[in-house]
């Protein structure tokens, strides 16, 4: 491959944004060589190189943007931290089209392959698209991980971001055992911190699944208790009558503690269950009902139908004005 040099110019940042933006050295040196004979693999060297330029810059605008005592004045007088931002995600996107193209020419070799999958992720954990950052260091993996360390970092980055916690614990190990060299001293490092976060992670998750585990059951021994409350009670819970016609939200009933005057000696508890029942009163001779939301366990029928329907005075219900619905002409059993 041909050696091209391209130096990396601090004024370069400014002039990106200017109304007639110059080209970087990478542009003007890729255009020259796609007019030439190169290989696939120099062409893709080079649109790797114009995104590597593209997210170094974009990452400057975020590192300025994060220091507090830091000029955020660009070309025009604008001074704000979301155009930084804004202007960064940007130049990350070029970046990643970049590598995209470079990864659409044929024939280019695996291990370029490999360098552009590893930077794509790169710019995609960035952007917060960690499915596809995974995906992309995985790839790298694929092509030549042995060659790039930093794929197993990014890869279990994105996987703990996901929350996919042996994932990344698994990608962080591989990583470290690739990372023994002495060139590899700052990779190992980072994996090494890493693999702490992960840790750290999966320590309180499993205290997040036991609290999970834990209310799951107290609300089982709830409802076991009330279930045998029913059972000894001999009461059986099923679809009331006209329930969807009157499209009543809940119709189970509520159990309501009472205390007892005095502590049974074959309970562990001075408290007792009673229940609060809801109450359908049904007037087939007119296809009329009244609904009650809360009757007590102990109220007596007949003074509840007392009032509903009381003996004496004019009728009670408006759509019986014949009377013939009565207290005095219910049966009770």
């Amino acid at each position: 491959m041909k050696e091209h040099s391209f130096s990396e110019n601090n004024d370069l940042l400014p002039d990106l944004f200017a109304e007639n933006a110059e080209e970087l050295p990478a542009d003007s040196a890729l255009r020259r060589l796609i007019q030439g004979d190169e290989t696939a693999d120099e062409q893709a060297e080079l649109l790797r190189q114009r995104g590597n330029q593209r997210y170094r810059l974009g990452c400057r605008l975020l590192d300025r943007g994060n220091d507090p005592g830091a000029d955020l004045t660009l070309p025009g007088g604008e001074q704000s931290v979301a155009t930084l931002r804004k202007r960064a995600h940007a130049l990350f996107h070029q970046a990643m089209a970049s590598y995209t193209e470079a990864l659409a020419l044929p024939g280019v070799s695996s291990t370029v392959r490999g360098a552009l999958y590893l930077n794509r992720a790169e710019v995609h954990r960035r952007l917060g698209n960690y499915a596809r950052g995974l995906h992309d260091a995985q790839q790298c993996i694929r092509s030549c991980g042995l060659e790039h360390p930093k794929a197993f970092y990014r890869a279990s980055a994105c996987a703990l971001a996901l929350g996919k916690l042996p994932e990344a614990r698994t990608f962080c190990q591989q990583g470290l055992e690739r990372t023994n060299a002495p060139e590899h001293v700052l990779e190992r490092r980072a994996l090494q911190r890493l693999e702490e976060r992960i840790a750290e992670e999966m320590v309180r998750a499993q205290r997040l699944l036991a609290e999970k585990d834990a209310l799951l059951q107290q609300r089982v021994d709830q409802s076991q208790r009330l279930l045998d409350t029913l059972e000894r009670q001999r009461i059986r819970l099923g679809m009331p009558l006209f329930a969807q016609q009157k499209k009543v939200s809940n119709w189970q009933p509520k159990p309501v503690p009472v205390a007892r005057d005095e502590p049974n000696p074959d309970s562990e508890s001075t408290v007792s269950i009673k229940f609060s029942w809801p109450f359908m009163v049904v007037y087939p001779l007119v296809q009329q009902s009244d609904f009650f939301e809360n009757v007590d366990d102990d109220a007596e029928l007949q003074a509840l139908f007392s009032d509903l329907l009381p003996v004496e005075g004019p009728p009670a219900l408006t759509f019986d004005p014949e009377g013939r619905y009565r207290c005095d002409r219910v049966a009770f059993w």
